[in-house]
């Protein structure tokens, strides 16, 4: 995320592990220990029970909280830098699928930065606690791979595009409704994924969908996909493409739908 944080960005990062949630747990934990010294050695009375437990929960948290922040912080994402840097550049992150290790996306990156040969195309892949893209460690770890890229010679001004496989999808389209701007993220493509109902909630006067999700979104799945089924990929497609509202062309282009027969 941007080096300056709002006041709404802060509220929101309240909700993830990072930096808003370690200043709110600090300034609790300050303040009960604040309370505990004036009640002990002021008031000269018992500290009581329930203020001793406050203060050994929330510093329980507080560590808690620093510690995931410190894995991800000197973690080691995979990055694949261009093979060439003559034309624009891109950002490319992929967010692995549950249980899958980061490793297994490189073919696939690799593969894509050959086919885009009118692209300079920088590609991270973060590695998560326990190969689990858990939603409220995403940003520590988008965030960690962003900045070992640029340290790389990433430009601070590349557009970034995100993938995501599978469960990875669910975390990064939650990640990216709040933080799109932060990380200037650009487009996302979930594979074996798709985006919540909740973003399509929303009817026209004519009872069709608005898409009120703020990242252009290519959604992929498989027929033989046992997860991600081929009946929730159709439902994505109804709500994205056949049903769109006519008021909103736009959406229906930014947020298309595939299926690959005979994927799994």
């Amino acid at each position: 995320m941007s080096s300056k944080t709002s006041p709404n960005q802060f509220l929101l990062g309240l909700a993830w592990l990072g930096k808003s949630l370690t200043i709110l747990l600090s300034l609790i934990f300050a303040v009960l220990t604040i309370a505990a010294l004036y009640i002990k050695f002021s008031l000269d009375d018992k500290i009581l029970h329930f203020l001793w437990i406050a203060l050994i929960v929330t510093g329980l948290l507080l560590i808690f909280v620093v510690i995931i922040q410190l894995i991800y912080w000197f973690s080691k994402p995979i990055i694949l830098p261009p093979t060439n840097k003559q034309h624009t550049t891109i950002g490319l992150i992929f967010i692995q699928g549950e249980g899958v290790k980061a490793k297994a996306y490189t073919e696939i990156a690799i593969a894509i930065q050959a086919a885009a040969s009118d692209l300079d195309i920088w590609v991270g892949i973060p590695k998560f606690i326990g190969e689990s893209p858990i939603p409220r460690e995403l940003g520590l770890a988008v965030n960690n791979t962003i900045r070992k890229m640029k340290q790389q010679g990433m430009p601070e001004t590349a557009n970034l595009f995100f993938i995501a496989h599978s469960v990875g999808g669910i975390a990064l389209s939650k990640y990216l409704n709040v933080f799109h701007e932060s990380v200037n993220a650009k487009g996302q493509i979930l594979m074996g994924s798709y985006l919540g109902k909740w973003y399509f909630s929303k009817l026209d006067a004519h009872g069709k969908t608005i898409v009120n999700y703020p990242v252009p979104t290519l959604t992929i799945g498989g027929t033989l996909d046992g997860l991600a089924r081929i009946t929730r990929i159709a439902t994505a497609y109804w709500y994205q493409q056949e049903n769109h509202s006519k008021h909103s062309q736009l959406d229906r282009d930014k947020f298309p739908v595939v299926v690959i027969e005979g994927a799994s």
